[in-house]
């Protein structure tokens, strides 16, 4: 979709496009339990309209939604609005709300999808309560003597330290919370502040024991580390789950960690969270190496794009894995008007980020200052990073073409984190084959990082591909023609390196 006037190079590609100009459903699957993983069976109740339906089956279920048995069940329509749903264990409520059909699948495996519409489920706690009720203390036990023989007391020893830091600082937080102002305003201002004095005490041991472990990691083996994920997940994920960072790491929603949502959570300017110790945990979240990481590089990439922006001809920008384009946004707020026409392409296999995106931007642009919005052209494309690599027809290889090429500037960050060598050397060649001459691409990847990475791999299943500025210049071979130039440039932290490589102008 173009948002504004049309411009030379208008194309017709629209949020949520596919490449045959059709809608398609995600490309990634919220993580699932099936409830034959349980000691006992999870039932549901809910109402339709003014029928009632249930006690019925649940077959799976995600954070997002559950599958259900349609056995008693009348058909319900994709679209259909689920009202007074109940989740039910051992008779007891364990999530209630609103939600809507999707789908229903007939035959051998019959089932009707749901998906929740008034908040996510905690598949974790579900987890813990089946367990724990279900009485598989002999597999706890056999458990904690293989954690025993396999993990190092020192090692042990040092996530109880990061356990008792946080219960520490639950239980002050929970006897503190009663006594903050009842005014919303100034419990924000004395929330934050104490946040900022609970954590210049408590911040640096905390920290600290989670480098100790980084590096007292470094040595095991491939049993012994997946047995040190169980135990670094079991003693620590009940403690730091209550934050909506760490929870939505963890369960991955959308399929992956990093996504657009978690990347808003890290660039806001509030601490959200149900408790005074869970936006205290926020509050932690965005001051670890990486949280203090994600803002910095933003600045980086935002000073990057408007330096191209502030040409005086035409000039087409692609973001590559586009996330929420926080970047993007502040450019348009900020600038009262462009030089010349920008088009501005957002490219990522989540349909949910590009809706964020088309509204997001939209918004900026139509309501920018000086009436930018006569300059700026708007361009959401639903892309995969296999699509780009391979296309499946020449259709397809037209399309990426014809909307990609002769870009001035092709910026991704967060992408190639999680990339494995072959598959970013393969990009960063195809990337820079869709540069105009004197074009650059500028692509962002972490490097490892102490008193984050332990935290992020060992209890929230996060895994990255880090690389150093070694390893990014490597990606950069055997490019034709070679480049101009190629550089790597970092963020004020150090943490977010950035290859920067240029394409010749003639």
């Amino acid at each position: 979709m173009t948002v504004g006037n049309a411009l030379p190079w208008e194309h017709r590609g629209a949020v949520h496009s596919n490449l045959d100009g059709s809608h398609s459903s995600l490309r990634f699957r919220p993580r699932r339990l099936s409830v034959t993983d349980l000691t006992f069976d999870v039932a549901c109740d809910f109402e339709v309209e003014t029928r009632s339906y249930g006690p019925a089956k649940v077959l799976d279920l995600s954070p997002t939604g559950i599958a259900v048995d349609p056995a008693g069940c009348d058909p319900l329509p994709p679209g259909s609005q689920v009202s007074s749903l109940r989740l039910l264990h051992r008779k007891k409520i364990i999530w209630q709300g609103e939600a809507q059909a999707v789908y229903q699948v007939n035959g051998p495996s019959a089932r009707i999808g749901l998906r929740f519409t008034s908040g996510l489920f905690d598949l974790q706690l579900l987890r813990l309560n089946d367990s724990f009720v279900g009485n598989r203390l002999g597999s706890i036990l056999e458990q904690n003597t293989r954690f025993i023989r396999a993990l190092p007391d020192s090692w042990r020893a040092r996530v109880a330290t990061a356990r008792r830091l946080l219960v520490e600082a639950r239980d002050f937080l929970e006897e503190t919370e009663a006594r903050l102002s009842e005014s919303p305003e100034a419990r924000i201002r004395e929330e934050n502040e104490l946040f900022k004095e609970v954590f210049a005490s408590w911040g640096p041991h905390y920290l600290e024991v989670l480098a100790e472990l980084h590096s007292a990691s470094k040595g095991f083996n491939a049993q012994t580390s997946a047995l040190a994920r169980a135990y670094a997940t079991r003693e620590l994920l009940p403690l730091v789950y209550s934050c909506p960072m760490h929870s939505r790491a963890y369960e991955k929603p959308l399929g992956y960690a990093g996504d657009y949502r978690m990347m808003l959570l890290m660039l806001g300017n509030s601490y959200e969270g149900d408790t005074l110790y869970a936006r205290f945990l926020h509050h932690v979240s965005k001051s670890y190496s990486f949280g203090r990481a994600v803002p910095a590089r933003e600045i980086t990439l935002r000073d990057k794009v408007s330096s191209f922006l502030a040409a005086k001809e035409p000039v087409r920008v692609v973001s590559v894995a586009c996330g929420p384009a926080v970047e993007l946004q502040r450019i348009l707020r900020d600038n009262e008007r462009f030089n010349a026409p920008v088009e501005l392409i957002l490219v990522d296999q989540d349909e949910q980020t590009l809706q964020y995106c088309h509204e997001s931007l939209s918004r900026e642009i139509l309501s920018g200052p000086g009436n930018s919005s006569s300059h700026v052209g708007l361009n959401c494309l639903h892309v995969s990073v296999k699509q780009l690599l391979k296309p499946r027809d020449e259709k397809e290889r037209q399309f990426i073409s014809s909307n990609l090429e002769n870009a001035d500037l092709i910026y991704s960050v967060g992408l190639f984190d999680y990339l494995p060598d072959a598959v970013a050397r393969l990009l960063v060649r195809r990337l820079y084959s869709l540069l105009r001459p004197g074009g650059e691409l500028f692509l962002g990847n972490l490097k490892e990082c102490p008193d984050t990475s332990w935290m992020m791999e060992h209890t929230l299943a996060w895994h990255l591909e880090y690389r150093t500025p070694e390893t990014l210049l490597q990606l950069a071979k055997a490019l034709d023609p070679a480049p101009a130039s190629q550089e790597v440039v970092a963020d004020e932290t150090g943490y977010c390196l950035f290859l920067n490589i240029s394409r010749p102008r003639q």
